[in-house]
């Protein structure tokens, strides 16, 4: 299996926008949810998560 490493940007609402306040800046987290186009215009992609746990 191959590791990559890459720079996203990604989205949290509601509750777990609240839990993910509480972090400190640079933490390792794991993220899971689904991508989607930032909007119908921009092609640039988004990870929308669902559930975020510190690493």
């Amino acid at each position: 299996m191959r590791q990559i490493i890459f720079d996203i940007f990604a989205i949290a609402m509601d509750q777990l926008a609240l839990g993910v306040a509480e972090f400190q800046i640079d933490s390792m987290v794991r993220l899971t949810g689904f991508l989607n186009r930032k909007s119908h215009m921009n092609h640039q992609l988004v990870l929308h998560a669902n559930h975020i746990e510190l690493i």
